[in-house]
């Protein structure tokens, strides 16, 4: 009996923690907001948690030792925020949700909630049902997920140098398989509840921040052709650390460009934090670090106001410097992908890139039409008479960070394989997705047609948010 509530009180531990840093880092955020981020900030800070536990030498494989740590560790932000925030701490969260206003009753956006719960619980019950099976995380992520946890250490028989996959698995920071290593030690039967939560976290998280910008209806309408991206659907119910690292990137960056639109730091804080995160459970969240420090940049290059980009680049820097000194000095070992640092021209490698790029980021069968959305937005919003001027660095990001992107595979020092482009960097659009999702939601044709919709219904009004700043 004991056993079986284990499970219960980590998820609760997991969203209280989160919560609480949720809380602290921004207060004047939407409840929830607030409730969309606290599980996977729960779990990348619990991730640390035990990362820690292993370079102290104390081993995380005794459940009720990890869940007292945590639970201490709740208890002094909760401290924290009883000296800080006690005043306004009982009047806030009872506005909130006093607040809290009946969304608007009107049959599209019914018909639209509908479809969204009726995709979430199908991909929630393909996750719970189905054992893990892809061949990355029976040899890689859930593989060490569960050695770690039987062997409660991270330097664990998984990198033994015997082991022919050893030096493959040093390619992804740990953050991920030691979320799965957490789940088995409190005594889950299988470890997908951790991208379970992560797929209804951005699903509330997405809709509760482009709701910033715009209506209800609309807001379903995008919320909804995220989660029916077939690809990202998909990998969301399997043991794959490419869901996670899409919530850190796409929330992380959307936090950091409403905390600029809203001059509200909260936001800014939260996208710091997000994003540095997305670097503990993906490699390549680097470049999307350096997208934010060139949105966050530019933005405050008037102002000469540089602290937020070099907040942004510590908070990247942190993790990958953490998970390369373990490498080095703990595991002895090296990344199992080199980059050339200099730049060399091939025609035949930039001929075939080329084509499998096309093929796989318009592939309506992986992306649906989401991208396909995005590119004809911005086409439209190239005429005059629609654009965006206030959107145009958010635009930059998107395209920088791609180039960056496709730069980095072009760079490979190995032989150029084409499944690179049909398995590894179609895994990686699922970052962009969101992102161009944002800007076409935010884009005025998008908000002009919306508009008309609920004009022509004589719908109750359905007006965007303006949180105070």
């Amino acid at each position: 009996m004991e056993y079986e509530l284990m499970p219960v009180l980590s998820i609760i531990l997991l969203f209280v923690l989160g919560f609480a840093i949720v809380q602290l880092t921004g207060p004047k955020l939407s409840i929830f907001l607030k409730t969309g981020l606290a599980f996977p900030l729960g779990l990348g800070v619990s991730s640390w948690i035990m990362f820690g536990m292993n370079c102290l030498g104390i081993g995380f494989h005794h459940p009720w030792l990890l869940l007292a740590v945590h639970g201490l560790l709740i208890s002094v932000f909760i401290a924290i925020l009883y000296r800080q925030q006690l005043p306004d701490l009982k009047t806030g969260l009872f506005k909130e949700f006093r607040n809290i206003r009946l969304l608007p009753v009107n049959f599209g956006w019914i018909v639209l909630l509908a479809a969204i719960l009726f995709i979430m619980f199908g991909v929630i019950y393909k996750a719970v049902f189905w054992p893990v099976f892809i061949y990355d995380s029976v040899t890689a992520y859930d593989l060490l997920g569960k050695v770690a946890a039987a062997e409660g250490q991270l330097d664990n028989s998984v990198f033994d140098s015997r082991n022919s996959l050893a030096n493959v698995r040093t390619n992804y920071p740990p953050g991920f398989p030691l979320n799965l290593a957490f789940a088995y030690i409190v005594g889950f039967e299988t470890s997908k509840i951790i991208v379970v939560l992560f797929f209804c976290s951005i699903t509330l998280s997405f809709y509760s921040l482009i709701r910033q910008y715009t209506t209800h209806l609309a807001t379903a309408f995008f919320t909804l052709l995220l989660i029916l991206t077939p690809e990202f659907a998909a990998f969301s119910s399997l043991a794959s650390n490419s869901p996670p690292a899409t919530f850190f990137v796409s929330i992380g960056l959307i936090s950091l460009y409403t905390g600029l639109q809203k001059k509200e730091n909260g936001y800014l804080r939260a996208g710091v934090l997000l994003t540095g995160l997305g670097v503990w459970y993906r490699p390549e969240v680097v470049l999307f670090v350096a997208g934010g420090c060139f949105l966050l940049f530019l933005h405050g290059w008037r102002s000469r106001e540089f602290r937020w980009p070099i907040r942004l680049a510590a908070a990247g820097l942190i993790p990958y410097l953490a998970w390369f000194l373990f490498l080095h000095y703990v595991l002895q070992e090296n990344s199992g992908v080199e980059i050339k640092t200099s730049f060399h021209f091939d025609g035949d490698r930039l001929s075939v890139m080329g084509s499998q790029l096309f093929q796989t980021t318009f592939s309506a069968m992986f992306f649906g039409i989401a991208l396909y959305l995005f590119s004809a937005i911005v086409v439209t919003n190239l005429i005059p008479l629609w654009r965006a001027p206030t959107h145009g660095l958010w635009l930059g990001m998107i395209f920088f960070i791609w180039f960056l992107y496709v730069l980095l595979y072009y760079q490979m020092d190995i032989e150029f394989q084409e499944t690179w482009i049909t398995s590894s960097y179609k895994r990686g659009l699922f970052y962009f997705v969101p992102l161009c999702l944002f800007y076409t939601c935010l884009s005025p044709p998008s908000q002009w047609l919306f508009g008309r919709i609920l004009a022509i219904n004589h719908d109750i009004p359905d007006q965007p948010e303006h949180a105070s700043s």
